[in-house]
């Protein structure tokens, strides 16, 4: 058995399979300065844990709201 490899970082083009959410979105949110796209040559990058810990405070935020 391969233990699965989390990668560091995503292209922006394959954000919306890794995470479910469209690119624009996380345009969106980088401009609103909520996370941060890394530029690597021509490549737009997200890293996957910055992405993870803003989404999983999202949720927390949206369920203290809901309570």
């Amino acid at each position: 058995m391969t233990a699965s490899i989390k990668p560091l970082y995503v292209r922006l083009a394959q954000a919306q399979e890794v995470f479910g959410i469209h690119r624009v979105t996380f345009y969106r949110w980088a401009a609103a300065g909520q996370i941060r796209i890394h530029k690597k040559g021509a490549m737009s990058l997200l890293k996957v844990s910055e992405v993870e810990a803003f989404l999983e405070n999202r949720t927390e935020a949206l369920q203290d709201v809901a309570s």
